[in-house]
């Protein structure tokens, strides 16, 4: 179930204020209605709609940085994640790593492509293969 906005949080509360149940606000807003009663719960405790602060690191990109990491990548399939990751900034204007793209990656369900690179044969390495073989890749 997705984590609702903050205009979705103010929006919901409105509704509710007007009169809505939470059944509907739920039904519009396509979450559970716990999701709205915690909403309401919350309101009512902290007088805030706004996320309470969560423990471990913040994320280094944020939800368009990350849209234009698949992008990029949905366009040139053979780019590398350290190529994408120079062209993407995070927050404050820092550069991302190329990990956090594989990250993002996967997240997404995508992985990267390489294009399939042989070993280049010059015409003497081709005249000094085995019959057998040139015979095969013709």
């Amino acid at each position: 179930m997705p984590r609702l906005r903050q205009n979705e949080r103010e929006r919901a509360i409105r509704v509710l204020a007007a009169g809505m149940t939470q059944v509907q606000v739920a039904n519009h807003l396509n979450v559970s209605r716990m999701t709205i009663a915690r909403l309401e719960t919350r309101l009512r405790d902290t007088s805030t709609t706004h996320h309470r602060p969560r423990s471990g690191r913040p994320s280094e990109t944020t939800l368009r940085p990350d849209r234009h990491i698949r992008i990029i990548h949905l366009r040139i399939r053979f780019l590398h994640a350290s190529q994408t990751a120079r062209q993407t900034h995070g927050r404050h204007a820092n550069r991302i790593s190329a990990q956090t793209v594989r990250n993002r990656f996967r997240q997404v369900c995508l992985r990267a492509c390489r294009p399939l690179e042989g070993p280049i044969l010059t015409q003497r390495h081709r005249m000094a293969q085995p019959q057998c073989t040139r015979v095969r890749i013709r």
